[in-house]
């Protein structure tokens, strides 16, 4: 009920176990909650330390030991990246495989499949894997990220451009997805839009790839910082399952608690 008066609302009647069975349900879904409590507070430990290490290992600040003396260089991300163009051989039976991405550098997700006949452009591009995705309209709000095999394949329209790696022997992408994730480079991103207002502000590729960056100057220091910082990042999300795991037990719990279908002994 979206509304009801508070007199009708005391003339309902529920029916409840007796008050020592009540005290044993409450207790057990107490400890649930105070479980899940516990994985928050794990979960938000996780993120500051993930942060903290991006923090350090994306500006040079912290080194890794093998690393510590080869110096970091300085590069205008024209020489390493380039704007590509991969139009797809449109035909109105084809069935789309569009993905889209999400704000704060939340990666890439699928959008429903449909018939090309049915979709609103034909100017349409195909993604490779390691392509860097950005969304022109929205990347001033972060939705920007790495193209993992998994979207291999897929299509996204005039409304993205696509950015691929010109020199892997200088710049290793994943590396740089890392760093786009930073405070500075969603600043650039936001330098590179024109409009006037900040929800009407387009992306210019040109622009931004006259920047420069700051990387390190060993590939493979750059591949083993992404390496770590990946693993901070598996251990967030496999914490938030779990914390999805046992919040989804608990409300099994209170469905079959809280209506009598299983009686505490």
């Amino acid at each position: 009920m979206k509304k009801i008066q508070k007199g009708a609302f005391l003339n309902l009647s529920v029916c409840v176990p007796p008050l020592p069975e009540q005290r044993k349900i409450a207790e057990i879904l107490t400890t649930w909650d105070e479980a899940l409590t516990q994985l928050d507070a794990l979960i938000d430990a996780q993120e500051r330390r993930k942060k903290g290490l991006m923090q350090q290992l994306l500006t040079g600040k912290k080194r890794l030991r093998a690393y510590a003396k080869s110096p970091w260089k300085k590069v205008r991300m024209g020489e390493v990246l380039k704007r590509v163009f991969r139009p797809i051989d449109w035909s109105p039976e084809m069935a789309l495989s569009l993905v889209s991405l999400r704000r704060r550098c939340g990666g890439l997700f699928r959008r429903p499949d449909v018939l090309a006949a049915d979709y609103k452009t034909q100017d349409l591009h195909e993604l490779h894997a390691d392509d860097f995705l950005i969304s022109k309209r929205q990347v001033v709000h972060g939705a920007w990220g790495l193209v993992k095999s998994e979207f291999a394949g897929s299509h996204v329209s005039k409304e993205y451009a696509i950015l691929v790696n010109t020199a892997p022997k200088s710049l290793h992408m994943p590396f740089f997805a890392w760093l786009c994730q930073t405070p500075r480079m969603i600043r650039l991103a936001r330098v590179a839009s024109t409009g006037v207002h900040i929800e009407k502000l387009i992306f210019d590729p040109e622009v931004f790839l006259r920047d420069s960056i700051r990387i390190p100057g060993s590939v493979e220091e750059q591949r083993e910082i992404a390496a770590v910082l990946d693993a901070a990042e598996r251990e967030t999300v496999l914490l938030r399952d779990q914390r999805d795991a046992i919040d989804q037990q608990k409300r099994g719990l209170m469905q079959r608690l809280l209506t009598g279908r299983v009686r505490v002994k």
